[in-house]
């Protein structure tokens, strides 16, 4: 037999209640982050359906200002809805723990009333059977448990999907839209890596000797086999040798050097540079924009993020690439991940950074032959992929992870 007071029954009967109704409570918000966790996995504000027919209407009609400002528009709703539901996720995550510590807490409490856990059958405290209806049917207690787990990991996997956003601050526009992409040049072969260039009247043909189409001409002082890569009115681009290692900021107007920054104290980079090909030289990989801030890599292995002013954000060494004709690869972004195929000797690695402070998100290694080809960012099913050429594989990864 076991003592009870008079007061027990009283709160008993409260623990049960609230136990109740946390239970209850938890089990809709499951529900409900389940269901917003689908929807969200449906939304890309940068490859809607009605976002992509409008680009294309645009490459019809590229000096229609309204058209622009609709995309800018569209865009702006597709991206507020998106946080707003990853918040929602969140949030719901932070309440379904919540509530199921209070289911859990009511539970250990009722039970310290008595001796061992009450008999859902035959409760000898109050009588009740309050939970017999569901604790007794195990069935429904994995389902339930079921539940609760998969909202949790929609909160997680939701979570780990908008790290680098929350980072730049939660609800904000914190990376480039596909329309700014496209006004811009911001990488190796364009926007998309397609080679496509969405101006109107860019000369197709120029001599240097006569100077037919040329508007100025400025030399740079280290050289470098990569490609220019362009933002607004600034030109960026990178020269390396074996006595330095720099990136330059350029005037598209007027062709003069705005700023020019020297790379060669990065921590890490090894104090005898690796030997490369003549056609390959240090400066090799084109450099990337988000429209934030610039990234380059050079042969050494060294890789540093600068804003638009040459100022230096971070900077970092991969470890020295060794291979027999120098590292080539140019950088690619999504979203708020710097990708880098890094091929070579001691090992070939896809590895995304952070680009807010160059750390370390993953490393992938594969399984081929040295490539020096580049990664090509594309969108297929509403689902953005990475492929990277080499031998003997095309490989498609996801750039997330």
């Amino acid at each position: 037999m076991f003592q009870v007071t008079k007061n027990i029954p009283k709160w008993y009967s409260l623990a049960a209640r609230l136990s109740v109704i946390a239970l209850a409570f938890a089990m809709i918000i499951s529900i409900l982050m389940i269901a917003n966790y689908l929807q969200t996995k449906s939304i890309d504000p940068l490859n809607s359906q009605a976002l992509n027919q409008l680009m294309l209407k645009l490459q019809k009609e590229p000096e229609n200002q309204a058209l622009k400002e609709q995309i800018r528009a569209l865009d702006l709703l597709a991206r507020r809805a998106y946080f707003t539901n990853q918040w929602q996720i969140r949030t719901g995550s932070l309440i379904l723990f919540i509530s199921i510590l209070i289911f859990l807490a009511t539970l250990k409490y009722m039970n310290s009333l008595k001796k061992r856990f009450p008999d859902l059958e035959n409760d000898p405290v109050t009588g009740r059977t309050w939970l017999s209806g569901i604790l007794a049917r195990r069935y429904l207690t994995y389902i339930g448990l079921g539940v609760f787990g998969l909202a949790l990991l929609a909160g997680i996997f939701s979570e780990s999907e908008l790290i680098y956003d929350i980072e730049t601050g939660s609800g904000s526009n914190s990376y480039a839209t596909l329309v700014d992409l496209r006004n811009n040049w911001p990488s190796f072969r364009g926007a998309e890596g397609n080679g496509i260039a969405y101006q109107k009247n860019i000369p197709l043909y120029w001599n240097g000797k006569t100077g037919e189409n040329i508007v100025w001409k400025t030399p740079i002082p280290k050289p470098g086999f990569n490609s220019p890569i362009i933002w607004q009115d600034l030109i960026i681009l990178s020269g390396a040798d074996k006595t330095g290692q720099e990136v330059y900021g350029i005037n598209r107007q007027t062709g003069k050097i705005k700023w020019q920054v020297s790379l060669n104290d990065i921590p890490g980079s090894p104090a005898k540079k690796p030997k490369v090909s003549g056609d390959t030289g240090y400066a090799a990989p084109s450099m990337v924009t988000d429209g934030r801030r610039v990234y380059v890599v050079f042969a050494t292995g060294d890789i540093a993020a600068l804003d638009f002013e040459g100022k230096r954000v971070w900077a970092k060494n991969l470890g020295p690439p060794d291979n027999h004709y120098g590292h080539s690869s140019s950088l690619q972004i999504y979203r708020n991940i710097l990708l880098v195929q890094y091929d070579h000797n001691d090992g070939n690695y896809l590895i995304g950074l952070n680009v807010l402070n160059g750390v370390e998100l993953y490393r992938t290694e594969r399984d081929v032959q040295i490539s020096w080809a580049s990664p090509l960012l594309i969108d297929s099913e509403n689902e953005a992929q990475l492929v990277l050429n080499s031998n003997p594989f095309v490989i498609s990864y996801n750039p997330q992870n």
